[in-house]
């Protein structure tokens, strides 16, 4: 949904067709983000800013030999926001990726499935009323899904199994 260039700098994009925002994150130097239904309209981001967009989805096309789905922007979801510090060692945490760490910031347990199913290449379903009822926070560093999963448990009660490269949690 958005082209970056490049002027110099260290950044990361956030863009997953599934998810529902695209995101800019700059760590330092310079980018320009155009938006590709304006993109005479120019965004400079600022070193340690981010800017999110919220997707909208439109129908769904499909192919013979795969199903496609096509964003447009909505230009009144722009927010540009300073990222987040992680309090302990001041770490950008959107960033924490490329440093092996797997983070979590209040999201709920529904957000946490999708980011485990990335990190851990596995699919995960959660069932019932927990997917969005409660949050979690929470930095993981080379821990295995299985330790990951049982810590999560400390905060909330809730059983998980995993079958066939599979997790399902439940209340």
């Amino acid at each position: 949904n958005i082209n970056v260039k490049v002027l110099g700098t260290e950044f990361d994009v956030k863009a997953y067709p599934e998810d529902k925002t695209t995101e800019a994150i700059l760590i330092r130097g310079s980018v320009e983000v155009t938006l590709h239904n304006k993109p005479e309209d120019k965004i400079i981001l600022k070193p340690r800013h981010k800017l999110i967009i919220r997707n909208e989805l439109m129908p769904i096309e499909k192919t013979p030999d795969s199903t496609v789905i096509i964003s447009k922007i909505i230009p009144e979801k722009i927010k540009m926001l300073d990222v987040t510090l992680n309090a302990s060692d001041s770490t950008v945490m959107e960033t924490a990726w490329k440093d092996n760490r797997l983070n979590f910031s209040d999201e709920t347990l529904a957000e946490v499935a999708i980011k485990l199913e990335r990190w851990y290449g596995v699919k995960v379903e959660v069932e019932g009323d927990i997917a969005q009822k409660y949050k979690f926070t929470g930095i993981f560093e080379n821990e295995t899904i299985d330790e990951t999963l049982k810590a999560l448990q400390l905060s909330l009660f809730f059983h998980y199994h995993i079958k066939d490269g599979k997790i399902l949690i439940t209340k």
